[in-house]
């Protein structure tokens, strides 16, 4: 199904007029970052940003090999009851490599908290294979 959605007079592009396929969205909805001061004026944002770990999709950057940083963060918005995603002017999926410039970023869209998910990185005991909770050099 080929359509854009309008969410009163703002465009949310659908997934299949950009070239790149979704990966993250249930709805496929998405919609650019310019667009985001306009529908945060307007009270149409609800719910905290998640930030969401997913594999990457661009290349380059000061992070350019895939094999060692597979890995990239993107952010879904609860925009009149949907969720969407926050694409670049450009439509690719707006991708973070670092929480920090990625927590910037969302604080100058006038954004303070934030839900976390990452489902794609190791937890528990495979992350670092130990069981002490201090270094063992800082002894």
């Amino acid at each position: 199904m080929v359509h854009n959605v309008c969410l009163n007079s703002v465009i949310v592009y659908s997934w299949n007029e950009i070239i790149m396929e979704p990966i993250y969205t249930e709805t496929g909805i998405s919609v650019r970052q310019c667009d985001l001061p306009a529908l945060k004026a307007q009270y149409r944002i609800s719910e905290y940003p998640i930030i969401r770990r997913i594999p990457r999709l661009t290349q380059g950057g000061g992070f350019g090999d895939h094999s060692k940083h597979p890995h990239a963060w993107s952010v879904l918005l609860l925009i009149d009851g949907q969720w969407v995603t926050v694409i670049s002017a450009r439509g690719h999926i707006r991708e973070w490599t670092s929480l920090d410039r990625l927590e910037r970023w969302l604080r100058t869209q006038g954004f303070q908290n934030f839900w976390l998910e990452n489902k794609l990185d190791p937890t528990g005991e495979s992350v670092s294979g130990t069981d002490e909770l201090t270094n063992p050099s800082i002894k």
